[in-house]
């Protein structure tokens, strides 16, 4: 009887599933059918603003788009005649290449040929001269960069523009265009070599490793799919990284809208589609009433203002979220699809570490710091309240006190110093628009107003407050002052007696990247990415060295500093970590990663160092590996910065993949996992893991 049941569901299972999916597939064609009306209606998208390179590359972009959602589309009453004006309004870009941003619009000018031809209209020869600009254009490293003209803060490489080029490349070879086998060699050695060991590509080449992510992965499986390579290991290493963060795919650094519509597509072609019906349904559910879409993923570059909104903007966002929503039916996924050979089986993961319980919560709302003291620990929330808790089982203890924030904010992050003082920084709400300006063809912000206040930790009482302007990644105490570090600003000294601004520190003059530490003696090393100097405590410059990478590399990353003894640890977005000489700078030894250096760690006589792709390598003194950690299938926790934490024999690493870990620093053995989503944080005492942030606070046990 148990046999017939299960049968029974056996067949009903697929009759109950397929009418859900032609109905979601009708849905989003039906939505698509909406933008591409209100894009026919824009039959000027490439009348941008003079000196809006960025509108130009939006536009034909967009418009490449249009024409690969109108062939979709061929029941369209007026569709021969919107089909000749795209071409003809893109023919001169698709000839000479896009003034700005070619790489992208080469690669949907790719997808958007290639659909033509499939449907019956010869594009060889357009779709043979892009990939030609395509292999002249190859970097010495094997990828593409943005291409055109280049945007000064990105690396020479990107992993997305690669993926647009290597999907064109394959795309020519099945249309019988002859390609360079050396180019495509030099690519593929290049994706080899920066395949985390979970299966994900990141953001630059070689010397930029930085922020592995799914949705360039996704890219990367629909280029190599496009190649005929969906046998090989190294894709099905991403799939499997892919299909773990499936709802990760929109994030990360770089334009969602292109992420959302290649992930559909590297879907679609590796038979998939299923899984990723959840992010199209999300971006239907942010289409406008006239047809246009709202970015899915709040202030990303999409939402950027760059040079003021327009036109261009919106097209952008609406053809590519259309075209993912029909992908599935194109052309283009279909003969990439037919004739795919299956994707070998990955070994099954190693078994997982123990998940820890928590022994007691305590449901403060919105808590942004835990700091301990003694046998208790002080809470502090948005709102300004303080209180303590046992550490023990979480009871109150002592008498709470308020700080009152400035009127339309709330504080952020919490920190004790030397003293009697205790830091809490306030800023404004998030949620309103900041505007966005390019300055020297950098797209900048003005930093949100931050409020430091300096408060008695006994009894509540502010001692100071202080206000700046800056975009502040990360905060020390150095004796009696304070020392503020910002990606895009050189570091602040501040008195923490009374809160006087002391001014800069002489740092680099790099734009983003920068990182401080402080040696016991009172040294100060500063990095901006492409140079390191050490300062005397008096800030007298001791010695100086550059990046030996070919350019200062200035997209989103900090450099990685730490002081051991006399000696300094600089650890670098190449995957590079150097010991060097504290009087000379001289390397002493080196050690190198498959990815960038988050932080290292400097724990009684051994180095911990965590790598972007979520490597663990803990290190003696003079550079050995005493352990390493490699997870074997990494899930994004949408974690803008990992996080390390330390006792002195534990380590508790969150972020940005897997579940918060707890090591035994001497052995490397997990000594358990707990939950920690992006917006919480973590410490450990002598026998807690706390976890903070929102939802109030969790203890768990250590033994």
């Amino acid at each position: 009887m148990r046999r017939a049941v299960l049968l029974a569901f056996a067949v009903l299972l697929p009759l109950a599933v397929q009418p859900a999916q032609a109905d979601a597939s009708e849905t989003n064609r039906k939505a698509a059918a909406r933008t591409l009306a209100w894009l026919l209606d824009q039959n000027d998208l490439l009348d941008t603003p003079e000196g809006n390179s960025f509108a130009h590359g939006k536009a034909v972009c967009a418009l490449a788009m249009t024409g690969f959602l109108l062939e979709q589309f061929p029941e369209h009453k007026d569709f021969d005649k919107h089909r000749a004006r795209i071409l003809q309004q893109l023919a001169p870009s698709i000839r000479e290449g896009a003034p700005a941003q070619q790489s992208w619009s080469d690669g949907f000018y790719a997808l958007y040929l290639a659909e033509r031809h499939w449907r019956g209209k010869d594009q060889k020869k357009q779709i043979a001269r892009i990939v030609q600009r395509f292999e002249e254009t190859q970097n010495a490293d094997g990828g593409w960069g943005h291409g055109g003209i280049s945007v000064s803060f990105y690396p020479t490489t990107l992993l997305a523009a690669t993926n647009m080029a290597i999907t064109a490349i394959g795309i020519a070879q099945r249309l019988g265009i002859e390609t360079d086998p050396e180019v495509v060699a030099s690519a593929l050695k290049l994706y080899e070599e920066q395949q985390s060991a979970a299966g994900a590509w990141p953001y630059g080449g070689r010397p930029y490793r930085k922020g592995y992510e799914a949705g360039r992965t996704a890219a990367g499986v629909l280029a190599l799919r496009a190649l005929r390579l969906e046998a090989s290991p190294m894709v099905a290493r991403a799939e499997a990284y892919v299909a773990a963060n499936v709802e990760r795919v929109p994030m990360g650094h770089a334009s969602p809208a292109m992420h959302v519509v290649l992930g559909a597509m590297a879907f679609a072609a590796g038979d998939k589609a299923a899984p990723y019906r959840a992010v199209l349904k999300k971006v239907v559910a942010h289409q406008n009433d006239d047809g246009t879409f709202r970015d899915i993923v709040p202030h990303s570059p999409d939402s950027t203002e760059i040079l003021g909104r327009n036109v261009q903007d919106r097209a952008y966002l609406s053809a590519l979220y259309a075209a993912a929503l029909v992908s599935e039916g194109s052309k283009v996924v279909q003969h990439i699809r037919e004739g795919a050979k299956p994707t070998p089986k990955l070994e099954e993961p190693a078994p997982r570490a123990p998940r820890l319980a928590p022994v007691w919560r305590h449901d403060a709302a919105n808590v942004v710091g835990v700091l301990p003291k003694g046998d208790a620990i002080r809470i502090v929330t948005r709102e300004g309240k303080i209180h303590s808790l046992q550490q023990s089982d979480g009871e109150a203890t002592g008498k709470p006190f308020q700080v009152e924030p400035p009127e339309g904010m709330g504080f952020e992050v919490a920190m004790a110093t030397p003293g009697r003082v205790l830091l809490v920084a306030a800023q404004p709400r998030r949620g309103q628009a900041v505007p966005v300006r390019v300055v020297n063809g950098v797209p900048s912000t003005n930093p949100r107003p931050l409020v430091l206040h300096g408060v008695d930790e006994n009894t509540g009482d502010l001692l100071w407050k202080s206000e700046l302007r800056m975009l502040v990644n990360g905060a020390m105490s150095a004796g009696d002052e304070l020392l503020l570090t910002s990606r895009v600003q050189p570091p602040l000294r501040l008195s923490l007696e009374d809160g006087t601004q002391l001014g800069p520190i002489p740092s680099p003059s790099a734009a983003v990247n920068r990182a401080v530490a402080v040696a016991d003696d009172g040294r100060i090393a500063v990095t901006g990415e492409a140079a390191l100097w050490v300062m005397s405590r008096d800030r007298e410059i001791l010695w100086k060295r550059k990046s030996r990478s070919r350019r200062g590399l200035l997209a989103p990353a900090r450099g990685a500093l730490a002081w051991m003894g006399g000696q300094l640890l600089e650890g670098t977005s190449s995957g590079v970590v150097r010991c060097r000489d504290g009087e000379t700078g001289k390397v002493l030894w080196r050690l190198d990663k498959n990815a960038y250096i988050e932080s290292i760690l400097v724990v009684g006589d051994r180095i911990v160092i965590l790598a972007g792709d979520g490597t663990v390598v803990c290190a003696t003194k003079d550079g050995r590996v005493a352990w390493r950690y490699v997870p074997s299938l990494a899930r994004e926790t949408g974690r803008q910065q990992a996080g390390m934490v330390t006792d002195e024999t534990r380590l508790a690493i969150a972020g940005p993949y897997g579940p918060l870990r707890v090591f035994d620093i001497k052995t490397g053995k997990i000594e358990g996992t707990a939950a920690a989503d992006a917006h919480e944080h973590f410490l450990l005492t002598d026998s807690r893991l706390l976890v903070f942030g929102p939802e109030g606070v969790r203890a768990y046990e250590l033994r």
